[in-house]
């Protein structure tokens, strides 16, 4: 029986909601700002670890973090706020899934 290589997940964050991500225990997560703007908050889904963030200004990437083995097979909700630098206040807050299987 041949076991299953973990792969390496690229989520792309814009200035809208991001599309369902799927992933499995062990695999490895990044995401990626191509919002336009900065990001100042980011609440990380439980299914990660490190749970570390730190502001992430357009088209930077994040540290990659791993799914962590011992969460069960559910969806993982996370959230980021977009703000414009020239504008006062965020342009709003985002919402994104990850189903781990």
């Amino acid at each position: 029986m041949e076991s299953e290589t973990a792969k390496v997940v690229r989520i792309v964050l814009r200035d809208e909601d991001p599309p369902k991500t799927t992933a499995k225990k062990g695999d490895q997560v990044y995401w990626e700002n191509r919002t336009g703007a900065r990001i100042t908050q980011f609440l990380l889904p439980d299914c990660v670890s490190p749970q570390i963030f730190e502001p992430l200004d357009d088209g930077q990437r994040t540290d990659t973090y791993a799914i962590r083995s011992d969460v069960g097979a559910n969806s993982y909700p996370y959230f980021y706020k977009v703000v414009q630098a020239s504008l006062i206040g965020p342009l709003g807050t985002r919402n994104g899934t990850i189903d781990v299987s």
